[in-house]
């Protein structure tokens, strides 16, 4: 099936560091270093070397299963990921990698079951929903490939991916219901402008077709076919020779998936494995040890869970740390363009504005949360790196403002408009029993954090101080 990509994210390996773990941490590099080179045999030796000194490491685990998915092994990739996932239930990563090796294997029911469990653990996550719409698409339920689709958009309204997936249904979907010829050129346009890529102008092209325009389909198909090596555009000239017969392209749910795409994914999954900045999920005791049965009507079903009182104060912060990337004086609204263009990025970026006597109002922007000092510092410096930033400091700011938990997708992105208004962003941190951490602000001490509380309260809004 075409047009499906699968984003399996690793994250750099990080702790408080003895001699011991330094040196599991340089197996682990140098383990990644063999990814990024896609020399994926001496990658799987690396992170073998890791695990035996470090049995319990799920992200060694996780690593070489992204290894072993890249040579095509996906049985020992999904043991590799389900091993991760053991250890941790709460690794997003591990959960949703295993999604995707059971798309490629073409095990829909059991991918669509990984992939609603990552958004459980974290709903704010785009490409699980891309993840679960490609495996309804594979499965032929164009509706609700398009409605998870869609709901990647409504977390990255700029997601080339999810928006040129949803012009190609639109285009060639079998079931007529789901086709839209003016729709799927409107989102296929939109595609290219974020990346004129060889996919996205086969897109435009089945959108013209679908739109009766077969010259422009004709002229649009060429110029993909003029991007791709001669030997993989199988497909692309089936669909050329159908346009020029006046002929739009529909779907064929029974094919295999080509291998063309399979090589593009491929590549885009190195990629992103090697320069993902890190996203901490919480370790909860109770591993889950096979696979959950997903009732087709019932997956879109999403249980909200409230609470009037936050979660206990714990000693000790679970995610202390955070990224500290710009501050401005007196100006929210920099704040708020800056935080919007961070998340296009990709990057889980926040904000919070605060007076300081005899200072001003400030207002700072942050991005991730992360348990230890060298975990922040190796995600800047990726970040870095990547040139996705000019600066990033890693900084302790253990606590926060609690203003609710929640697994419901709706009920945050609800939850964010309404504080938006208000002038506060929200951020979540995935925290026990499925629910997502509801957070405004990063202190550096409590006392500082309560200042707010009052400011909040007068605008009808509840919170306590937390540690993150």
């Amino acid at each position: 099936m075409r047009n499906i990509v699968i984003f399996i994210c690793i994250s750099l390996f990080a702790g408080v560091l003895s001699a011991t773990e330094n040196r599991f941490e340089q197996g682990f590099e140098q383990g990644i270093r063999f990814l990024e080179s896609q020399d994926y045999d001496k990658a799987i030796a690396a992170f073998s070397d890791v695990l035996k000194s470090d049995p319990a490491n799920f992200k060694a685990f996780h690593s070489r299963g992204i290894a072993r998915f890249l040579k095509e092994d996906y049985d020992q990739a999904i043991s590799d990921f389900t091993r991760a996932a053991e250890i941790n239930p709460r690794y997003f990563e591990a959960i949703h990698s295993r999604g995707g090796a059971w798309l490629y294997k073409k095990e829909y029911d059991r991918a669509i079951a990984d992939f609603t469990n990552a958004i459980e653990i974290n709903p704010l996550q785009a490409e699980a929903f891309r993840g679960r719409g490609d495996a309804w698409f594979c499965k032929g339920d164009c509706g609700k490939a398009v409605a998870d689709h869609t709901r990647a958009l409504d977390i990255n309204p700029k997601d080339a991916e999810a928006i040129y997936k949803i012009a190609w249904i639109s285009a060639t979907c079998p079931d007529a219901q789901y086709r839209d010829g003016e729709k799927a050129v409107a989102m296929a346009k939109k595609a290219i402008e974020l990346n004129p890529g060889a996919n996205f102008l086969d897109t435009l092209a089945a959108s013209y077709a679908e739109s009766g325009k077969f010259d422009e389909a004709v002229s649009t198909q060429e110029k993909a076919i003029a991007l791709l090596d001669t030997k993989t555009s199988e497909e692309y000239l089936s669909r050329l020779d159908s346009y020029k017969k006046h002929k739009p392209w529909r779907e064929n749910f029974t094919v295999p998936w080509k291998k063309q795409d399979e090589d593009e994914v491929k590549s885009e999954i190195v990629s992103e494995a090697t320069h993902s900045p890190e996203i901490k999920t919480e370790i909860v005791s109770e591993a889950k040890h096979s696979y959950p049965e997903v009732e087709t009507e019932s997956v879109e079903k999403t249980e909200v869970v409230k609470k009037e009182t936050p979660v206990s104060d714990t000693p000790g912060s679970d995610y202390p740390y955070t990224l500290h990337i710009f501050s401005y004086m007196n100006n929210k609204e920099m704040a708020a363009r800056t935080v919007i263009r961070l998340k296009e990025k990709g990057i889980p970026a926040f904000s919070f504005c605060s007076d300081a006597p005899g200072k001003g109002a400030w207002c700072h922007v942050f991005v991730g949360y992360y348990d230890t000092f060298e975990s922040a510092r190796n995600a800047a410096s990726e970040l870095k790196a990547q040139k996705l930033l000019h600066s990033a400091d890693a900084v302790r700011r253990p606590y926060s403002l609690w203003v609710g938990l929640s697994n419901s997708f709706d009920e945050i992105k609800k939850l964010e408009k309404e504080l938006s208004q208000k002038g506060y962003a929200v951020y979540g941190i995935p925290g026990s029993q499925n629910l997502v951490r509801l957070l405004i602000g990063a202190f550096e001490t409590k006392e500082e954090a309560e200042g707010l509380i009052l400011v909040l309260e007068k605008q009808g809004i509840k919170t306590k101080v937390v540690k993150r």
